[in-house]
């Protein structure tokens, strides 16, 4: 075949070339190609879709699953949880998952429970034990025939308790305690631990009053059985207040503070009994509110005057130390003795610059004293249990004397027993610190108290003084009597010398004076007096008239 020679049939022109090839075959061959394109295509889709299927089974929905899971738990569905069969790393997030969410569920549960307990005892906390007050108030209402009673218990000295055998002791008190008090609970019943060594009780279907001073009598009779704490054997008693669900308008709260007002009147009146409340109660608290209030503006106001009593020698029959008596003059209720306000000072930082204002002014009055012919006349102080947890006792102390131009030999610093025993250690190191001053130290009313023996050469005390129930009972007991002769020669025989508080008569003078008691103080001679009128009976050197045995 010549070149450039069209061939038409059963051949390909290519440009100019045509070239004859057989046509069927290559029409097979393509339908082939084709075909086997299509079975590709169709075995590619199919392989992909097993791939999607698994893929979204495996992968997508556990992921999805995993991810709406993780959204509520954010929430705080903490019931989600997530179920997937698959292996694997999807199958271990998915139980890693699962865990936490269990975790989160248990410390949701755990801080829920904290939230309303107690972490010491494990009792009920004060929002639960308000919860539970609140529902048995609606239930009061709504059921309307029993009632019930709230009882509020403060354990007595229990600082004490801290401050001798130290707070390890005094949570393991606690925890004794939280338990007997479970265990005079009947069923229903519900005790709570509010804070610090403060419980209280929910009685509820209560028919009479009875049933509740029963269950007071026995709180008291198992709280006063001995505690065995690590080698130490503990006796505590509780104060206890209680309140009746008789005023259907009143609230948890007010429910609570009645209780609470009764607990204090049952402290004041010697502890370790119960008072029921009653609406006097409340009005004598918020008069003791208002007393407070009264006490800051008088500080402001300068309302405190300093009232002095003179110590009389027995040796020489003239007054050779006056003790300085804080009074309140109440701008409405007049001159007010320490034993109504002394208390609510003692118990707030108002004691801390109204001793040291009295300080000051006894301080200088006696050096005004001493300036008019009276150089050795000594004047005593008394210190509060509040003022010897300021560790610049000893420095304020030694300012005044400087600001006063007082001779130290010549001022007393009286202390009670209570506050001689409590955190000894610190006590000891201030009284010693005090000591160096220059400054004399006594122990006031000995024998009120613990009336131990044993501690008295662990002091740096100079002088004791004998209560005033002892010296009320000497003329007409003979065991009185005896007693005050031992005190007597006791503290002689550690080298102390010895005042009798309390001298009334003329028969206790005469005792005291054969009992060789060093000096005496009491209203036989002057009840505390205004400086103007003790100036003037210092005037009388001769207090003791010479006709009376001395």
């Amino acid at each position: 075949m010549l070149a450039g020679t069209a061939v038409r049939v059963g051949a390909q022109r290519f440009g100019a070339l045509a070239i004859g090839l057989p046509l069927a075959p290559l029409e097979a061959k393509v339908a082939a190609l084709r075909n086997q394109g299509l079975v590709t295509t169709m075995v590619a889709t199919f392989v992909g879709t097993l791939i999607a299927v698994f893929v979204s089974r495996t992968i997508t929905h556990p992921i999805r699953a995993l991810t709406d899971v993780a959204t509520q738990l954010s929430q705080g569905d903490l019931d989600q949880r997530v179920s997937i069969g698959a292996g694997a790393e999807i199958g271990l997030l998915a139980d890693t998952m699962n865990s936490m969410a269990d975790e989160l569920q248990n410390t949701q549960k755990k801080l829920a429970y904290d939230a309303l307990h107690d972490g010491l005892t494990n009792l009920p906390n004060r929002t639960l034990f308000l919860d539970r007050l609140n529902h048995a108030i609606k239930k009061t209402k709504r059921v309307g025939e029993n009632f019930f009673a709230v009882i509020f218990l403060d354990i007595d000295r229990f600082k004490l308790v801290n401050d001798s055998l130290g707070h390890a002791i005094g949570d393991l008190l606690l925890i004794e305690i939280a338990k007997r008090l479970q265990n005079c609970l009947r069923p229903g019943d519900t005790v709570a631990r509010l804070g610090g060594d403060e419980f209280a009780m929910l009685l509820e279907n209560i028919t009479e009053t009875a049933q509740v001073t029963r269950i007071a009598d026995r709180i008291q009779e198992i709280l006063m059985q001995p505690n065995f704490l690590e080698d130490n054997q503990i006796f505590i008693s509780a104060s206890i207040g209680i309140a009746l669900s008789i005023d259907e308008d009143k609230s948890a709260e007010d429910i609570i503070r009645d209780a609470d007002t009764a607990m204090y009147r049952a402290k004041s009146q010697g502890k370790a009994r119960y008072e029921f409340f009653d609406p006097d109660m409340h009005a004598a608290a918020s008069s003791l509110m208002q007393l407070e209030v009264d006490l800051r503006q008088a500080i402001e106001n300068q309302e405190f005057i300093v009232f002095y009593q003179p110590l009389i020698s027995l040796e020489s029959g003239r007054i050779v130390a006056t003790e300085a008596l804080i009074r309140w003059q109440h701008p409405n209720r007049g001159l007010l003795t320490p034993g109504v306000f002394m208390p609510i000072l003692e118990e707030t930082d108002m004691i801390i610059p109204v001793g040291e204002w009295v300080l000051q002014t006894a301080c200088t009055q006696n050096k005004s004293w001493q300036d008019a012919g009276h150089p050795e006349l000594r004047i005593a102080v008394n210190f509060s249990a509040r003022q010897f947890e300021i560790s610049y006792l000893p420095d304020m102390i030694q300012n005044v004397l400087d600001e006063t131009g007082l001779s130290p030999e010549t001022l007393e610093l009286e202390i009670t027993e209570s506050v001689a025993i409590k955190d000894r250690e610190q006590t000891i190191e201030i009284l010693n610190a005090i000591h160096e001053i220059g400054v004399g130290i006594s122990l006031d009313d000995f024998g009120s108290g613990y009336s131990s023996l044993s501690y008295l050469n662990k002091y740096p005390f100079q002088k004791l003084k004998a209560d005033r129930s002892f010296v009320m009972g000497i003329t007409d007991d003979p065991n009185e009597a005896a007693i005050t002769a031992a005190i007597i020669a006791m503290a002689h025989s550690l080298k102390l010398r010895v005042v009798a508080e309390g001298v009334e008569t003329k028969e206790q003078l005469d005792l005291l004076y054969d009992q060789d008691c060093d000096e005496v103080q009491g209203y036989y001679f002057s009840r505390p007096i205004p400086a103007k009128q003790l100036a003037a009976l210092l005037q009388n050197k001769q207090l003791i008239p010479k006709t009376e045995k001395i």
